[in-house]
């Protein structure tokens, strides 16, 4: 058992096994992590998820962090995905381990959670329909938060008919993976 851990945090239709998760999965096992892949149960809604959706999911994830054990670590990472960054922001509140967040795309919930003394990076592309990138961008430059942009992508950051812009959109992703263990080392 490592004293690091990684909790990846699912988006509505975004798994940990798509991209943007799985690399983060790789990364993070491949540097020392332990690594925790949530999962939630099912939910049926359209648009946004609203409180009950939440509730449901807030009751599973915190089952699967005490059963992974996660208070008995000396540090996590939580790498989030959309509506995943509200329930990473709500369970950082509930453990007593230290967590520093890496949100992709996140949604306009997710901000009582977004702190700088928490808040490693936050991810958007400029064409994400779920929360107005300038809305954003204000909200991370007042609170002097690290932003990172993906030109004209949605919320998959990935580029419609170009795959291979896509492919680099993930390698940029993934590089900040990288960087983030590079400060934050599994084995001092």
């Amino acid at each position: 058992m490592s004293e690091k851990i990684a909790v990846l945090f699912p988006g509505k239709r975004y798994s940990c096994d798509l991209p943007l998760l799985y690399f983060a999965n790789c990364i993070y096992r491949d540097s020392g992590y332990d690594v925790l892949n949530l999962t939630y149960p099912e939910t049926d809604f359209e648009g946004k998820p609203d409180a009950r959706v939440y509730e449901k999911i807030e009751r599973s994830i915190l089952a699967q962090a005490k059963a992974a054990g996660l208070d008995s670590y000396k540090e996590a990472v939580f790498i989030s995905k959309s509506m995943g960054t509200v329930a990473a922001g709500w369970l950082a509140g509930k453990t007593k381990v230290p967590v520093r967040h890496i949100f992709l795309t996140p949604l306009e919930e997710t901000f009582p959670y977004m702190k700088k003394s928490c808040v490693a990076a936050v991810l958007q592309g400029t064409a994400d329909k779920w929360l107005e990138p300038a809305k954003l961008e204000a909200f991370c430059r007042e609170n002097e938060l690290r932003l990172v942009k993906f030109r004209d992508v949605g919320h998959r950051l990935e580029k419609s008919g170009d795959i291979m812009a896509s492919i680099d959109n993930f390698r940029k992703v993934a590089e900040l993976y990288l960087e983030d263990v590079s400060l934050h080392p599994a084995v001092p």
